[in-house]
Order: structure tokens, then C-alpha cells, then sequence
């Protein structure tokens, strides 16, 4: 797992993380998990998350709201990137 934090006088400003979850779908009490996301409980001005869970490649972004009220206005911005990030890796597995 990658962690990036930017420490700025001792607070941390934003962090990226990486999660290689389960390769295929798992079932919590009977039921398929469709998808799965996480996120940083902690006070961090940014925080953008990006998860492998059965075979698909996803991004959380979560924003203090003194920063932004609307972390998708954020999120909208990193698309393209992902967009490259899920091609180049769906690439690299064939």
C-alpha cells in the first residue's frame, strides 16, 4: 500500500493511499459486495483513494470543507488521470 502525505508545519494537508483489495467478489452475509471504497478518518485538508476490488479499479476523493464544499467539483478534474490510470493498467494485464 502507498501512502503520500504532505506535512506542512506538522498537519498533514492531503494523502494518497492505494489498495489492492480482494481479486474476485466476496459476499458479507449472503449478500455480493458490489462495490467497495475507503477513506482517512482524520483531519486532512485532501484525501484521494484508489482501490482494486474484483477487477475493477476505483477513486474516493473526500475534501475538508473548508477547502471545497464539493469534493466531486475536485473529482471531476482527476477523471482524465484516472481514466489513463484504469486504461494503462487494464492494458498491462491482458
Amino acid at each position: 500500500m502507498l501512502n503520500l502525505m504532505l506535512d506542512n508545519n506538522g498537519k498533514v494537508t492531503s494523502m494518497l493511499s492505494n489498495v489492492r483489495g480482494p481479486a474476485e467478489a466476496v459476499s458479507v452475509c449472503g449478500y455480493e459486495v458490489q462495490d467497495l471504497r475507503f477513506y482517512a478518518f482524520a483531519p486532512i485538508g485532501l484525501y484521494f483513494g484508489v482501490l482494486t476490488y474484483n477487477g475493477k479499479l476505483t477513486a474516493s476523493v473526500a475534501l475538508d470543507p473548508t477547502c471545497d464544499k464539493d469534493a466531486s467539483r475536485l473529482a471531476r478534474h482527476w477523471k482524465p488521470a484516472f481514466d489513463k490510470l484504469y486504461a494503462d493498467t487494464v492494458t498491462n494485464e491482458e
